[in-house]
């Protein structure tokens, strides 16, 4: 399995819970080039006294859940939040027992036994109430459309406790702050590309057009862009050419998720 292969099927396996330093994502690579200062937008809301509930927002592959760890290993988020970040991810449906039972696991190596999802939420409050007087920052990745009301469940009128949510939906009621997230721009997409496949920007081989065409293709999606470049790494001229040309047949419609049998299929031809 090549390098590409290996990365979509380790991102494709996220465990439940988790703080947002522990795996791989494309925050090195998006930083190191200088990506939008988009960030700021939301350090500042998290920065405030008041507590936060926060909707990030963009159709599947444009990076949210790269934001947000870039946020969070900001030194003044870290300094503010310590260790009371909890990245859990979330995707289509939203087991609340199952998230509590691993946030229980994560905070306190117990995983109880609950009698209702009512029972379950009333122990994390506790719980989160006992954890220290450093501010919370529960992050939920990925939350689908039907889940507004099971999500109202973890918005607990406590002090200094604050939600992120990463969504495809563009509203979910009773949020303090929605950031649209939009996809990379042109130039920001080609660099990624270029150095994902280990080119230097400015010093390719390869056709401006060729490269144009991938990128268009991609949809200018970090995810997409961070897998053909990976994929792309070595191969000759004629190798960006094919792809280009199986890109023109039409990129990911930008309603819809990012499907991982795609991404893998991208570098057999």
């Amino acid at each position: 399995m090549n390098k590409a292969k290996e990365l979509i099927s380790e991102w494709s396996k996220i465990p439940m819970v988790e703080t947002p330093f522990q795996r791989q994502s494309l925050g090195t690579e998006l930083t190191s080039l200088n990506w939008r200062n988009i960030d700021e937008v939301l350090k500042t809301q998290l920065l405030k006294e008041e507590k936060q509930q926060l909707l990030v927002t963009a159709a599947g592959g444009c990076g949210k859940t790269t934001l947000v760890e870039m946020l969070c290993q900001d030194e003044n988020i870290q300094g503010k939040f310590k260790d009371n970040i909890f990245f859990v991810p979330v995707s289509k449906n939203l087991n609340l027992m199952v998230i509590v039972q691993r946030l229980f696991h994560h905070l306190s190596d117990q995983e109880p036994e609950f009698q209702s999802e009512e029972d379950a939420i009333n122990q994390l409050r506790e719980l989160l109430t006992q954890i220290g007087p450093d501010p919370i920052l529960l992050i939920l990745d990925d939350v689908w459309s039907g889940s507004e009301f099971r999500l109202d469940k973890f918005k607990f009128d406590m002090p200094n406790y604050n939600i992120m949510v990463t969504s495809r939906t563009t509203t979910f009621p009773g949020f303090s702050f929605t950031y649209n997230l939009k996809p990379l721009n042109d130039d920001d997409a080609t660099k990624l590309l270029l150095h994902s496949a280990s080119l230097q920007d400015g010093s390719s081989h390869i056709p401006v057009e060729v490269i144009k065409e991938i990128v268009s293709g991609c949809g200018r999606f970090p995810l997409a862009l961070k897998v053909n470049g990976i994929s792309l790494h070595g191969k000759p001229v004629e190798g960006w050419c094919s792809r280009a040309r199986k890109w023109s047949n039409g990129s990911f419609p930008e309603d819809q998720r990012i499907p991982v049998p795609a991404l893998i299929d991208m570098w057999d031809t």
